[in-house]
């Protein structure tokens, strides 16, 4: 592809990616293709369906993957969420968290901003932090 080499990472909706591609549906093989074309990290949403994380393993041959599910919440408008969980989740990854941890963090994220009106109403770093610890003593 003539992208290739110039991104570090690719972020995506589903539908943008399904329109990159030319197909309908993305399923293993599309993603991976993803990574092989463009950039050697990936990062897909698919709305309430949650999030993948595709990453190219430049050493040895073969593809890594992350599935995120999403967490459900009430939702009063979904605008931004997906713009919600991007940044949430390169913030986790710039202070050098997990893949997991990180989209994990940006799914509960995106989980709050799904509650709220308007697409530029963002959780608070300490609204999530507070979500996180709420969900961590209802498992206990």
């Amino acid at each position: 592809s003539e992208f290739k080499g110039y991104f570090e990472i690719l972020a995506l909706n589903n539908y943008e990616a399904a329109a990159l591609l030319q197909v309908d549906e993305l399923g293993q093989c599309e993603r991976r293709q993803l990574v092989e074309r463009y950039a050697p990290e990936v990062l897909l949403t698919f709305n309430s369906h949650g999030a993948w994380y595709i990453e190219k393993n430049l050493d040895t041959p073969g593809v890594f993957e992350h599935y995120q599910p999403s967490y459900k919440s009430e939702v009063l408008d979904d605008t931004g969420a997906g713009d919600c969980f991007l940044g949430y989740y390169l913030a986790c990854r710039k202070t050098h968290q997990e893949v997991s941890a990180s989209m994990n963090f940006a799914a509960i994220a995106a989980s709050l901003k799904v509650q709220r009106m308007g697409g530029s109403n963002m959780p608070s770093l300490q609204e999530v932090e507070a979500e996180i610890q709420k969900q961590i003593a209802t498992a206990s």
